[in-house]
């Protein structure tokens, strides 16, 4: 009833407004001028018939607005003055009318509607057989009636707005005139757009909105590159691999989408209550660059905008933002390349690096012993012969107890250079050199150089080791520190002695006496060990007594060794499996390569690798049975045989091993692997041999899957000790 009653004075108010409405139809004069062409189309306008007393006439052609057709038809002309309207039609085309009457200097007239009233009177000055154009228009507004099927939206008459809907959904928008009109309706940002046509007899219009859209829903959007970043009405949201998302209202939203090296996207769109997911993928704005280049220049840099960015040959093209760079490729001994370059929007820019040389071959030599530095690096002793760049570099040439060299060597081309320097000049200092008894040999480094009483001044600077010996005396030993200018004393006194040599440390402050016992590394040696290993042989434990010829730090070392090796299988116990012991005793003659990777003082680590032959000698097997009494009684073994079996070896088989371990000077340690490539046993022969003849158990060792295992086994992986023994050590 609410609802009605609004209507209806919506209805009463409208009626109210056009009965107010005076001259509802303007002739607006400012619009009448004289025209030379027809108008308004579908009308012969030559000739212009005169009136019915002959007298001529002028033509009219009125455009009337905002009245249709119909309305048109129903227009009446009414003149004041003492003209005669010979012709008022509609025109066949568009709307408006044709209106022929008395050509006169004043001419005065309106329109009469039946349903519309009398326009108001317009006044023209018309010439005989002349057309002229004026216009007129229909003014009634009227007060219209919005229903919509929500509260609160908002109307919009030709973009103005007008107001909201009330609680029933309706708005009375007044003052309108009649006509077409677009009518918006919004609603939780959603338009609804209708075209409405006013007239006296349609002033209701209803707009009802999608109740479903009203709700809020998901905007998802999937990006490529995954990393970008999404904005969504101005706010960042949070973006993974699956994409962002957002819950929005109804309505206009917004979004962009930006990535470092991408073009960015914008757009906007409508949410009317359903999920929306856009895959939006932005359009790279960068590109790759491709250095084709010889293997010749493999290890060269490559800079991009004076960054550095790999090293020939590249791994991958690099990735460049689109736009102009600068690349250069910069090699030793090579002129660097430069070029610059174009990146464009997802290609590949390829260049060619051609790099010429910047070189010479260059020889230098001096004397032997003395070092060769070029620009602070050692490049050789006595001589040196490679590639240089083009340019100055500093040559230097050091040599202990010498004064040092520097040069200047200017390369200009690429032409071969070679350089000789002249010797290093020695730098000496002076020892005063006597004993008693005099008349004993003086030797310095090694070399001879006279007898007690001395004095010498041309001995090169720095340590020097000087020897006095006489028969039937103790040799003296002295190191001492020669300074240049400076006049270091030896003065010893000889004792009877044997074997030894006593040294002296001096400088030129202090002198200490020390003595040293030199021995020479021992070329055979021997040792005792344990070793205990297991793998696919089982369980092995061995007791090794080597002879070992040559000293433990050389490359190569030939040894002989005895070692007895108990290798057991065993089963599980139960009443009726067995336990089976198997054992051998094995000689080995063999040698190996031993490389020490550190070695400090009398200690190192080393690697063996090296192959034994091996002598089987005897082997034997112990097997017995393991009984149960009742549940009060224990187990406990039985029936235990040992029988040997030398038929069960392979008489002669061949092992490889290889070691890494330390050790010092009575002892080393060692980890090994060891691989048979005959194993100890064999396999065909272990059905020979019975174990058990209770016809309920185990037959024969070919019946014990350890036993097999042992047997076909090729590999042992195990640790070694040693003691070494008559003065072993590591030198």
């Amino acid at each position: 009833m609410k609802r009605l009653f609004s209507l209806l004075l919506s209805l009463c108010v409208a009626a109210v407004a056009t009965a107010q409405v005076e001259q509802a139809i303007i002739i607006d004069k400012a619009t009448f001028k004289a025209i030379n062409s027809d108008m308004l189309t579908g009308v012969n306008i030559d000739p212009i018939a005169p009136d019915s007393s002959r007298r001529p006439c002028a033509r009219i052609k009125m455009k009337i607005n905002r009245m249709t057709r119909e309305e048109i038809d129903g227009l009446e002309m009414r003149i004041r003055t003492n003209n005669e309207c010979t012709k008022c039609k509609t025109a066949d085309y568009d709307n408006g009318l044709i209106i022929e009457m008395t050509a006169k200097a004043e001419s005065r007239f309106y329109l009469h509607h039946d349903k519309f009233g009398d326009s108001n009177e317009v006044s023209l000055h018309l010439e005989a057989d002349k057309e002229y154009y004026i216009e007129a228009s229909l003014n009634q507004q009227f007060s219209i009636t919005v229903a919509s099927n929500v509260a609160d939206a908002e109307v919009y008459i030709d973009n103005i707005f007008k107001g909201k809907t009330n609680a029933d959904g309706y708005l009375t928008v007044e003052g309108l005139l009649a006509g077409e009109h677009d009518m918006k309706l919004i609603y939780s940002g959603v338009d609804y757009n209708q075209t409405i046509l006013i007239s006296s007899t349609k002033i209701f219009f209803r707009q009802d909105v999608d109740i479903k859209s009203t709700s809020s829903q998901y905007l998802v959007i999937k990006t490529e590159p995954k990393n970008a970043l999404v904005e969504i009405n101005g706010e960042v949201v949070e973006n993974s691999a699956n994409g962002a998302s957002k819950i929005l209202k109804p309505g206009a939203y917004t979004y962009t989408v930006t990535a470092q090296n991408y073009h960015p996207k914008s757009g906007t769109g409508i949410m009317r209550g359903e999920k929306i997911t856009l895959d939006i993928t932005l359009d790279p704005a960068f590109g790759h660059l491709a250095i084709d280049a010889n293997n010749e220049f493999n290890g060269a840099q490559v800079y991009v905008d004076n960054s550095q960015r790999g090293t020939l040959p590249l791994s991958k093209n690099i990735i460049l933002k689109s736009g102009d760079h600068s690349v250069r490729i910069v090699k030793s001994l090579y002129k660097t390349f430069e070029q610059s370059i174009t990146i464009s929007d997802g290609k590949v820019t390829t260049i060619t690096a051609a790099l010429e040389p910047n070189f010479a071959q260059v020889t230098l030599k001096a004397d032997n012993g003395v070092e060769i530095w070029v620009d602070n690096t050692k490049k050789g002793t006595g001589s040196w012969s490679g590639k240089l760049e083009i340019g100055d570099h500093i040559v230097e040439c050091h040599k202990a107890s010498h004064v040092s060299s520097h040069h200047t060597l200017t390369i200009t081309n690429q032409a071969a250079v070679s350089r000789t320097f002249d010797p290093l000049k020695p730098i000496y200092g002076t020892l005063n050199i006597s004993s008693t008894p005099i008349g004993a040999t003086i030797t310095i480094d090694g070399e001879k150089v006279g007898e007690t009483p001395m004095i010498k001044s041309d001995v090169l600077v720095g340590k020097r080791v000087v020897e006095i010996s006489m028969k039937g005396y103790q040799t003296k030993g002295e190191s001492v520190e020669v300074v240049e200018g400076k006049t270091v004393e030896i003065s010893p006194k000889l004792s009877t002695a044997k074997s030894t040599t006593t040294y002296n440390t001096t400088s030129t402050n202090t002198t200490t006496s020390t003595k040293s016992s030199v021995k020479n590394g021992n070329i055979l040696q021997g040792a005792i060990g344990l070793t205990y290993g297991f793998g696919a042989q089982s369980m092995a434990i061995g007791v090794p007594i080597e002879m070992r010829v040559g000293n433990i730090h050389n490359l190569f070392n030939l040894f002989v060794t005895g070692k007895y090796n108990h290798t057991t299988a065993m089963k599980k116990e139960d009443s009726t499996d067995i336990q089976t012991e198997l054992s051998a005793n094995q000689w080995s003659l063999g040698g190996n390569l031993r490389a020490n990777f550190i070695r400090k003082s009398t200690s190192a680590y080393f690697v063996d690798l090296g192959a034994l032959y091996n002598f089987n000698t005897s082997a034997s097997y112990k097997t017995g049975s393991i009984g149960y009494g009742s549940e009060s009684e224990s187990a406990g073994y039985s029936s235990y045989t040992t029988t040997k079996a030398p038929e069960l070896l392979n008489k002669n088989s061949v092992s490889g091993i290889i070691a890494i371990g330390g050790g010092g000077k009575l002892m080393e340690c060692s980890l090994y692997f060891q691989y048979n490539f005959t194993p100890t046993f064999n396999t065909e022969n272990l059905a020979l041999y019975p174990v058990q003849q209770d016809s309920s158990t185990l037959q024969t060792l070919a019946d014990i899957p350890n036993a097999v295992k042992m047997a076909n086994g090729n590999f042992n992986i195990g640790i070694s000790i040693k003691v070494y023994f008559n003065g072993g050590f590591f030198k």
